[in-house]
């Protein structure tokens, strides 16, 4: 087991250990030898400490559960309740193999009492983490409740089901058992259009596991899977879905895009997603059509980002502010503010560089407007991006005009910023903020000459520095080193 996998472990078992979850564990009967097992198994899965508890509490709650129906009599007969009580002995000793086995014999065995036997089996394919088990649970339990073969629409509900409690819980497991079921569910259709969907919802569950993922794979397979859904669902036919598949091999190739250095994906999803406006057009599916817009912008300005000129960032700009023609505060409040904060993004990337300050004002005032929907009760984190974002135009600005008030301006928003991006919530955030604010304490110094400013510059660069250094983001690192030597040299001016 290498180090940071133990750490890991370690990590979860403390917080399986704490009062009320150890007591809930210990009076159903799960021994610590199942809750290491669990945590293992969680822990090789991802390297993301956050995800691995939210998975862990619900494979505990799946294990309770487990536990407390396997004590209830089944009323199916002799022969159900002995398979239930052993699986349920194993599963409160970690052995979930062997529960598993257990089940899939018994399945074999007994053909007439199966919904119970396959509603356990599916829970322990949960707690071993084998999605593809669990999807295969799943579908024969829905074929043996239709009395035949379900249909697609019941099998494609039974998929999205899953896929919605990964995506809106975070919850690991179902995101894995909704691609598994996907997989199935495609076997199952019987015409191109089913094809389509079917194809079109594997690469949604893939595109969502490969985004919390470090790697690209799921998200090559995504893409794989919306290019075959295009295929199958044709523009003539069925105009809607086959502009969704577009949006969705753009949101695809957006993130690959953003992972990787060059632009090409970038330029990829820039063209799908436009392919996606020749259906999803303004009249017919206006929010749609917003939406599209905002995903143009957001990849426009990432090539913007990496290129040098202003021609892209001009681009995503025009795209931003269709968007608000339909993603008006009124209709959608959130999404209105989300593309002010990144209408404020675009425009304070063309201002930095610029030389004048007409882009930057303009960023300051979208962000100003996000703000008022982006609120902190509502949505915390998004108002203290948006607070940073803040922070920022203001301190470029504070740098390029007479006197000190821009740059007290940006020391309050990034200090909101910290209300919420504490260091124990979100460490990397709240590391760029105090790199961002040993900045803003130089340009106080270069303006003003008062080394009081050097000490808080000096002091905010190493707190960055110290967790950039134990989060192994070497970047970052580097750039506070020259920060901290930038301080240096003042100094020896």
């Amino acid at each position: 087991m290498n180090e940071p996998l133990d750490r890991r472990v370690r990590a979860l078992l403390r917080a399986a250990s704490q009062p009320g979850q150890s007591d809930r564990l210990r009076n159903e009967g799960i021994t610590e030898t199942a809750i290491i097992r669990l945590a293992q198994r969680i822990a090789r899965e991802t390297d993301d400490l956050g995800q691995a508890w939210l998975d862990l509490q619900n494979a505990m709650d799946i294990a309770v559960r487990v536990q407390q129906e396997g004590r209830v009599p089944s009323n199916h007969g002799d022969f159900v309740d002995e398979v239930l009580t052993r699986v349920t002995g194993l599963a409160a000793e970690g052995e979930y193999t062997a529960a598993s086995d257990a089940i899939a014999a018994a399945l074999e065995a007994d053909t007439a009492r199966r919904a119970r036997l396959l509603d356990s089996g599916i829970k322990i394919a949960m707690l071993e983490g084998n999605s593809a088990t669990a999807a295969e649970y799943l579908i024969r339990k829905a074929d043996l409740e239709a009395g035949g073969r379900a249909g697609f629409g019941a099998l494609r509900a039974l998929q999205d089901t899953h896929y919605v409690d990964g995506r809106d819980k975070g919850i690991a497991i179902d995101l894995e058992i909704s691609m598994a079921l996907a997989r199935l569910v495609l076997t199952r259709a019987r015409t191109a259009d089913e094809r389509g969907t079917a194809l079109n919802d594997l690469g949604v569950s893939l595109r969502i596991l490969g985004e919390r993922e470090s790697g690209t794979a799921r998200l090559e397979e995504a893409v794989t899977a919306y290019r075959a859904a295009l295929e199958e669902s044709s523009r003539d036919r069925v105009p809607l879905d086959w502009a969704r598949a577009q949006m969705n091999l753009g949101n695809a190739l957006r993130t690959l895009g953003d992972r990787e250095s060059g632009t090409a994906r970038l330029e990829e999803a820039v063209t799908a997603y436009r392919a996606a406006l020749e259906e999803s057009t303004r009249d017919r599916v206006p929010l749609e059509w917003a939406k599209t817009q905002m995903n143009i912008g957001n990849a426009l300005a990432t090539i913007g980002e990496r290129e040098s000129g202003t021609d892209r960032l001009e681009e995503a700009v025009i795209a931003f502010r269709s968007a608000l023609e339909e993603h008006t505060r009124d209709r959608v409040p959130l999404d209105w503010a989300m593309t002010q904060m990144n209408l404020g993004t675009a425009l304070a990337t063309i201002g930095e560089r610029e030389s004048g300050t007409a882009r930057l004002e303009e960023a300051v005032t979208a962000y100003r407007a996000a703000l008022e929907e982006s609120t902190r009760d509502r949505v915390p984190l998004e108002w203290a991006r948006t607070q940073m974002n803040l922070g920022t135009a203001l301190a470029i600005l504070g740098q390029r005009e007479v006197g000190t008030a821009r740059l007290e301006d940006a020391d309050t928003a990034y200090r909101h910023a910290l209300e919420e991006w504490t260091r124990d919530r979100v460490p990397l955030d709240w590391a760029m903020t105090q790199a961002n604010l040993a900045d803003l304490e130089r340009a106080f110094f270069d303006k003003t000459g008062e080394a009081a400013h050097l000490e808080r510059a000096e002091d905010h660069a190493r707190a960055a520095q110290k967790v950039f250094h134990s989060a192994g983001a070497r970047h970052y690192e580097e750039i506070t080193e020259r920060t901290l030597s930038a301080i240096a040299a003042r100094r020896g001016g």
